[in-house]
């Protein structure tokens, strides 16, 4: 899986990426990347830049998968 270019330090061994790159959020999601632009543009996700690179910090990620509404049954 593919993320942004902020990686923990390396003196951080085992800790999960700080933040993910579009293409990684649309391969997490399983949607595509147009799709990941629209959740910007909606205002569903948070992104961010990084010089040129939209990113989105994991604690957004985890904030918007935690407020989607729960599936119950079948």
């Amino acid at each position: 899986m593919g993320t942004a270019d902020v990686s923990p330090p390396a003196n951080a061994p085992g800790l999960p990426p700080y933040c993910f790159n579009v293409p990684s959020i649309a391969e997490l999601l399983g949607i595509s990347v147009p799709s990941v632009y629209r959740m910007f543009y909606r205002g569903d996700l948070i992104s961010r830049k990084i010089g040129g690179r939209t990113v989105v910090l994991r604690k957004d990620l985890e904030a918007y998968l935690d407020a989607l509404p729960a599936h119950r049954g079948g």
